[in-house]
């Protein structure tokens, strides 16, 4: 997955705003328990990598 998106704080300044860009990759797995997926995930906003785990039924 990736995103992008320009930030400024006047709309007459949107094009020369700042850049905002992540990425991540998910990958799944259906469980008898439900499905299980892991997702790594990087953002300029922060700069760091984020890990999540997610199990089960989303509801």
């Amino acid at each position: 997955m990736g995103e992008y998106g320009k930030q400024s704080h006047k709309i007459s300044r949107i094009l020369s705003g700042d850049n905002l860009w992540g990425c991540a990759l998910r990958a799944s797995f259906d469980f008898v328990f439900g499905p299980i997926s892991l997702q790594t995930n990087y953002s300029n906003l922060d700069k760091n990598v984020g890990v999540y785990l997610n199990a089960g039924f989303l509801f």
